[in-house]
Parts: C-alpha cells; structure tokens; sequence
C-alpha cells in the first residue's frame, strides 16, 4: 500500500503495525483471513465462476458420452468416481425428500431400495452439508470444500497454539495440513470431513489431559460426535485411535498431567467415556446406521480391506509422492491402490525437513514426544512393520482401513513443523548445517531409490520410475535450503510469510487432484435416453431400469446414477448393504460382486436370472448405442446416439398376487428361484412357520403400487380372491404394512423380497419404513447436546457438582489425592483449611487451576522456549 492510500497522519509501518496489533488481539479471526486468502489464491478458478465436482467423468461414459463438448480436456483422475456415482447422485435424491418435508431415511433408487440416512456417507446431520440443501447443489459443492478445508486448517491453528507454538507457526502448520495430500485427495470424500476435524480433537484431549475437567471431557464429546455426524464412521473410529494414543503418550511423557498413576487413570477413563457420549450425541445419525449395520455384509466382508498397503521401502514416497505418476498418468502396474496411496502420504518438502529438525531440536518436550508417537504408531500400521500383524488382531483396528493413518502422519508433522519455524526464529542454523539438513535427504532418497531399482522391488519395470519426481525433489530441497538461511536473519514477520509461501508453492501440484470446470462441463446434462424415460414414469414406482452390459462396464452408466434423474434401479454403490441383498443379487439376480460391493447389474441375457429379474418389476434396459440384443419378450423402444433402449413386457409390476405359497428354509428357496420351472405369477417362496392366506385362493393378478412419500408406498390391490401379496422390494425388518388401516406383519418372500397374507376382496396396503429408530437417536442427540452443554458452560462458570453436593450436606466430602484436580495434591491439611474457612458452604469455586488448565485472556502470545513447547507460566 502505497503512502497516498493511507489516512492521514498515518504511515504505511504504523498501518501495518496496527493490522499486527489487531491480529494479535483477535487471533482466530486473523487466522481464519490468511487461511481464507490462501485457499481462494489456491482455488482461484472458483472465483471466476468455475465448479468443483467429479460429474466431469460422465461424459466417458454412455449415455453422456454422445455429447462429450468438443472443448472437453479435462483428465479423469484413476482415483475419481464416488463423487458422480455416489454422493452427488444420492444428495440430489435426498435434497428432493428435504424439499418436499420429508426426512430422508429411506433411498428407493438404489440396490431397490437402500437406506439413505443410514449410510452416513450423505452426511445429512452434519451443518456444512446444509449448504448443498439450502443453495443449488452444483455451485455449493465448492464452497462446501473450501470450508472444509478452513475447518481444518483452523483446527491444527488452535492445537498448535494450544501446545504453546507463537500465532505464525501455528498458521504455517495450518496451511500445510490443509494443502497436503491426505486433504485434498480425499476432499470430496466424507473422509476428509472427518479429518478436518483431527485437529480440533487433539485440542480438545490436550486441554483434558492438562485439567481433568467435566468441562473438557464435554469438548472432546463435542469433537467425536461432530465426526460421526460428518459422515465416514470408520474415520471417526481412526481420529478416536490417534488421539487416545495422543493422550496416553503425552501423559506418559509429562509426569505433571498424571501426577499420581490414578490422575493418569482416571484422565484415560474420562477420555475412553467421551467416545460413547460422543456417540450419544451423534445418535440421530448411529440409530439409522446401527440398525442397518447389524444385518450387512460389512459385518463379514469389510476385514479384508483392513490391511496395510504400504512396505517399509515406500517410505521414499514422503519425498517423492509422483515417483510413479499423477493420477490419470500413472504407469501399468499390478497394485492401483498403492498407486492411489502414493498421491495421498505428501504434506511439502519444506514441512517435513521442518518437522525433522523440530523433533530433533524439541526432542524434550513432552508434546513433541507424544505426537511423535503418534505418527511411528501410524507408520507402523501403514507399512506394516512389526509388531503391525499383532496389532491389526486388536479390535476396532481389524475391521478398519488403516492405511489411511497417514492423515495423523501428516497432522503430526505440520504441526512439529509450526514448532520448528518458531525454534529456528530463535536460533537460526548455520548455512552449513542448512545445507545437511536439505543435501542429506536428497542423497538418502536417490540412494535408496537405486538400491531398490537394483533389487528389483520398484511397483513395474524402470521405465515406470518418473525421473522428473527426482528433479522436483532437488528444486524443493533447494527452495527450502534458501528458506532456512533466511529464517532468523531476516525479519521475523517476513521470514515466517516466506515460510508460509514455500509452503503453499510446494503444494501447489496437488491442485490437479480436484478439477475445477465451467458449469457447462462440470456437470453433464440429462441425456434423451434418460429423458425418455423419464416420460414414461406416470408415478413412481411404476417400474425400475437396468442396463445390459458386459461383465463390469466401466463406461456405461453406473451404479447409484439414475438417482440423479428420480429413476429407480438394482444397482448401487453404498455401504452398509444389506447380507441379505448381497446373497440375493449375487446368487439370485446374477449380478457381479466381490466383497460388499456390486459393481455391476444384473444381465436379463441370462436365462437362469431373468424370472426373478423380472419379479423385481425391471421393464427398461438401457445400453450402449449401435447395440443388439435379441432376447425374448424384449423390444426395442428407443434408439439413439446416446443409447439403446429395450421394454421388457414381460416385466411383472412392484407389486402383486399369487396363488400358491411353498414354505422351506432361505437355502431351499433360493434354489428355486433359479429353477427353470419357477413362475413368479404362480408361486411364492416363505419361511417356514409362517401362517398362508385364509379364504378361497384366486388367480394371479397384478395391482398399483405408487410411492407416497420417500419411505411409504401404497398398494392398491384389485378385487379377487384370497392370495400372497409379493412386494418386489428388498425385506427389512424395519418395514412395516398396513392392509385397510389394520396393522400386519411383513414377511420375507422369495428370499429377499417382502410380503404378506391376503384376505379375499380389494385392498389398500401401506407399507412404511419405520423411524423409530431414527426418533430415537433425536432423542438420544437432544440428551447429548443438553449435558455435554452444561459439562461445558457449567465448567466455564465454575459449577463444581462437588461444592453443590457438599453445600447441600453441610459438611464436606471427602477428597482422594487423585482426584483433586489437574494434577494438583491436596493434603488432609489443606482440604481441613478449606472446609474451616467455610469454602464448601459458600460454594463458591475451587482454587484457581494453574496455567495448564487456564486460558489466557484472548491475544496473548505464548512464550515457547528454546527447547520446548511448554509454555513456563501459562498456556492456551
């Protein structure tokens, strides 16, 4: 700013200084301005009206392929899909329930029908998703994810400062957890909504670990149930691990937070019993997903992902993340996951030489200790070094997937890293041992990147190596070289913004991991195919659509996708799915699956599959254009550039009634429905014990089915005789029906279908999908918030449930050593002084904690120590 600019009698310094004086005293909002200025120069494309999304992969696919624009250029990244095929398509689906007044508990266009609250994945519950319901979907998406970021960015900011590092280092930290790999890899994934908030959970244990107070046992409630609200169960589990392996080691490392072993003990217990308030809390969001996780196959099938993926030699990868390509570029080679974990470990050269000689320099500071555990705890786990094997034995650890603990890798170094900067303020190093701390990887890396060329054991032959990874790496080490000559030999203010700056520039190239595009391009618009039928849906519920493709055909319209178009389908992508709909569309429907996941559809080309096809009410077929298919009772109805459609008119509708009911266990009906003689018209397959129809049986006949809201279908059913009402809908326990406004039970019918008696006579059945449990977990929430919110604002007040009891008793009670505090030791003397004086009776607060457990007045700066983080008197 120039002096002109200035008012008057003002100069440019004294306007700085100012500025500096005003973020000093307001430092979480100066903060959040830098880190909002960061991202918006890192995403500048948003600013000038383009869209984030990875919708942008649709157009290499059928039908949208046809209309791929000619300026289309954009890659497709191997690691994208989730967010076109899953989580837009289903938020659409259920920002049209919200619209309409409903709650979104139940998804009909997937899998037949699918939870929708309960997959957490839609992350409904949680307030940053509000802003995709609120504003069109298309342009919130971006600004969602910027938000995201700043949480997290804001989150390492506040722990750092909390640990004692001065307000530029803790920003340096924040910029690089918010820009590193682990972040912006898994941006448009709920992963990453999850992470965000790592670091606000490592504040909050840190601040529990120092008092012991209800007050912060209520934040780190808050914290956990915010993450499971945030929409990925299995990251919430891993940022409870992280920071309960935080909490033990930083407690084992400060003999003053444990004082006595039962200080220490009673701190582990208030933090083990946070994560079940923390569930409470969240109890809108773990009924829907409990209730459907206890019959699903990831119960049985999700273990077999929870392996680590890494060897101890990919440690290189820190250095030199693109040693095997970018995503879209990378070379042909037998392991893809390693490929796409190799993109997500990189938080910047200049952070992680950092965090190396802050762990070196602060070695003796009981944080640095205890994150340093942490994070050759998660390298342990995500390069499976002994003892790996016997902990991946331990539960929850066997049934997550740990090799996404590099997000706590990266964490822990960005924040020793916002250390380091401050030490190095303080005592620079010479240029010689600037130059050893950047020459001496490079040497280390090149050197064992030739041992494993030699061995054999790079992931492909040596023309997959990318050479120019080493070039990058030599460029960065000499960057940050030049940034530790500088730093304390310039001013503080300017070298810490030149750190800051080598920062974002080295992670800068991880900006290709999200696309941004004009809106035109970002987001395909509805094909004609899709739009046809669409006309032909009079109500929904009228029928479903498939597609007939080869095997697993990446490039024809996938799984949860005609969500988008308030189309229904077999098909999906979304866990936790159901074990009885997995053995179903498998073994029934023939339809491709591994794990508990169903890639593909189911093919009518199969005859043994297409009965029951059939019965599941599929009457449309979309496929390739230029495609022919003969296959009996199918038409041809539309023929285009985009695709081809077929009409089965065999197609039973949703719902209707057959004469004939055979009891026998799920196994032996299974078998007949892949029998050649199995009619759906005629017969239906229930469990034994289950009572038939009562009255004279009457022919086949089909009737209405419509849905009336997001979770409810009517069935109106002709006049007729007595008979077995089939529902081609997937059976839950949590359906329940209606017939004339008097309540029935619903059984499973053809193993996986739903039905019920009928009485002779016309009908009208209602079947809805119950929210009880739903209503429960609101209620278990509204318990959550309203005692974690006293814990938390009777502890800023001095509420003491102690004092109150005494005052009520008249006398005082008596107090264990161990439980007197923040690690304070109150002698009998002591507690007799205080019980003389009348302090009970009054009530009035205890003694003032120290410094571990009492914030400074908001601007403070903390004084860090040469070689520590403890701050000598005081601490955020």
């Amino acid at each position: 700013m120039g002096a002109a600019s200035a008012p008057t009698g003002v100069t440019p310094s004294g306007l700085t200084d100012r500025v500096f004086a005003w973020a000093r005293r307001h430092e979480m909002f100066a903060a959040a301005g830098v880190f909002t200025v960061i991202l918006l120069g890192f995403f500048y494309p948003m600013l000038m009206g383009q869209q984030i999304s990875q919708q942008h992969i649709l157009w290499a696919e059928w039908p949208w392929r046809a209309f791929t624009p000619p300026e289309m250029t954009a890659p497709i990244n191997a690691n994208e899909g989730d967010e076109a095929h899953t989580f837009n398509p289903l938020f659409q689906a259920a920002r049209r329930d919200i619209r309409n007044g409903e709650i979104p508990l139940w998804n009909r266009h997937s899998y037949g029908g699918h939870v929708m609250l309960g997959d957490q994945q839609t992350a409904l519950l949680f307030p940053l998703t509000w802003l995709g319901v609120i504003f069109p979907l298309a342009w919130a998406w971006g600004p969602m994810m910027l938000l995201k970021l700043l949480i997290a960015a804001m989150g390492v900011f506040a722990f750092a400062r909390g640990i004692g590092i001065k307000p530029w280092g803790a920003i340096f930290a924040g910029t690089a957890f918010m820009l590193s790999a682990p972040m912006l890899g898994w941006l448009q994934w709920p992963h990453s909504t999850v992470f965000a908030l790592c670091g606000w959970l490592f504040l909050a244990t840190d601040r529990l670990t120092r008092s012991g107070s209800w007050k912060d046992f209520g934040w780190v409630s808050l914290v956990i149930g915010l993450s499971i609200f945030a929409g990925h169960p299995e990251s919430a589990i891993l940022n409870s691990l992280a920071a309960f392996a935080y909490a033990i080691a930083v407690m084992l490392a400060d003999r003053r937070r444990r004082a006595t072993a039962l200080v220490g003990v009673r701190k582990t217990l208030m933090f083990i019993g946070a994560q079940p308030m923390g569930l409470l809390i969240a109890g809108a969001a773990t009924m829907p997903f409990y209730e459907a996780y206890v019959l699903s196959i990831e119960k049985i099938a999700h273990k077999y992902q929870a392996t680590p993926w890494l060897d101890p030699w990919d440690l290189l990868l820190y250095l030199m993340p693109d040693l095997y390509g970018r995503p879209g570029k990378w070379p042909v080679v037998g392991r893809l996951d390693f490929l796409f974990t190799s993109t997500l470990v990189d938080f910047g050269v200049a952070a992680l030489v950092f965090a190396g000689l802050g762990a070196w320099r602060l070695r003796s500071s009981p944080q640095v200790r205890a994150l340093l555990a942490v994070a050759i705890l998660g390298a342990i786990l995500m390069f499976d070094i002994f003892p790996a094997d016997h902990l991946m034995k331990i539960p929850p650890l066997n049934t997550v997937i740990v090799q996404r603990v590099y997000i706590y890798i990266a964490l822990v170094g960005c924040v020793i890293a916002g250390a380091a900067l401050m030490s190095l303020l303080k005592k620079p190093l010479s240029v010689r041992a600037a130059i050893g701390w950047t020459g001496i990887p490079f040497v280390l890396a090149v050197g064992f990147l030739g041992f494993q060329v030699v061995l054999g054991v790079t992931y492909g032959p040596r023309s997959t190596i990318n050479d120019s990874a080493i070039l990058r790496l030599a460029a960065e080490l000499v960057l940050t070289c030049v940034l530790l000559i500088l730093i304390g030999r310039v001013q503080p203010r300017l070298a810490s913004a030149t750190a800051v700056l080598v920062c974002v520039i080295q992670l800068a190239y991880h900006t290709d991991l999200n696309i941004w595009l004009p809106p035109s391009q970002a987001h395909p618009p509805t094909p004609p195919s899709i739009k046809y039928m669409q006309s032909k849906q009079q109500y929904p519920g009228q029928f479903r659509t498939g597609t007939i493709r080869t095997g697993v055909e990446l490039n024809l319209m996938q799984s949860n996708a005609v969500a988008m178009y308030n189309l229904e389908s077999l098909e999906g992508h979304d866990p936790p799915i159901a074990k009885r709909w997995v053995e179903f569309a498998t073994k029934v429907l023939g339809q491709p699956g591994y794990l508990e996941r169903l890639p593909g559809g189911p093919d009518p080309r199969d005859r043994r599959h297409l009965n029951v096809i059939r019965a599941m009410n599929v009457r449309y077929y979309l496929t390739r254009p230029y495609a022919t298919y003969s296959i009996p009772g199918f038409e041809e109805v539309y023929r285009g550039p985009d695709a081809v459609i077929y009409k089965d008119t065999l197609a039973l509708p949703r719902s209707y009634v057959v004469p004939e009911i055979r009891k026998g266990p799920f196994q032996f009906q299974k078998m007949q429905l892949l029998s050649p003689k199995f009619n759906p018209r005629k017969t239906a397959y229930i469990p034994l014990g289950v009572k038939g129809p009562r009255g004279p049986i009457g022919p086949y006949r089909g009737a209405r089915s419509e849905w009336i809201s997001n979770r409810s279908m009517k069935i109106n059913v002709p006049n007729g005789g007595a008979g077995w009402l089939v529902v081609g809908n997937p059976y839950s326990p949590e359906w329940k029906a209606t017939v004339d406004g008097k309540e029935v039970k619903v059984h499973p019918t053809n193993f996986a279908m739903m039905g019920i008696p009928l009485e002779p006579g016309s009908h009208e059945v209602v079947m809805t999908y119950s929210s009880e449990g739903f209503w429960l977990g609101v209620l278990m929430s509204l318990v959550g918030f309203l005692v974690i919110g006293l814990m938390i604002i009777g502890g800023r007040r001095g509420w003491r449930l102690r004092a109150r009891v005494e005052q009520l008793l008249g006398r005082p009670l008596p107090i264990p050593a161990w439980a007197a505090g923040p690690g304070e030791r109150l002698t009998d003397e002591q507690v007799q002084q205080r019980a003389d004086a009348g302090w009970y009776a009054k009530g009035m607060r205890r003694f003032k904690p120290d410094w571990r457990a009492a914030p400074p007045p908001s601007g403070d700066s903390v004084e860090m120590p040469e070689e520590g983080l403890e701050p000598p008197t005081r601490g955020l």
